[in-house]
């Protein structure tokens, strides 16, 4: 999650909507990063950034031109990293591939 959105530092659209659904349901968001501090912050943890994207940089990669009229959510940030050198799946052990590669929403 955006640390902007935890913070009060950046705004988005419907954080307040999530906030409120949380605080009822007890669900605290306890750790957020700025999108820019994501490569030194994995990388401090032995991990490699490969890829990140914003949810809207996301919805676009899976839903292809039709997620441009889709809103919300911006505080999201979803991730590729990877904990060492990834092995090809298609030649390699799926699993060693699966252990390496994680992809996250943040």
């Amino acid at each position: 999650m955006h640390q902007g959105a935890l913070d009060g530092s950046a705004e988005f659209a419907d954080i307040h909507r999530l906030w409120k659904r949380l605080r009822r349901l007890n669900e605290p968001l306890t750790f957020g990063i700025y999108p820019d501090s994501l490569k030194a912050y994995l990388a401090s943890c032995g991990l490699d950034l490969l890829e990140s994207l914003g949810a809207s940089g996301y919805r676009e990669r899976c839903m292809g031109p039709s997620a441009h009229q889709i809103k919300g959510y911006e505080f999201y940030e979803s991730l590729m990293r990877s904990a060492g050198q990834p092995h090809n799946i298609f030649t390699g052990d799926p699993l060693s591939y699966a252990r390496t590669m994680m992809f996250l929403t943040l």
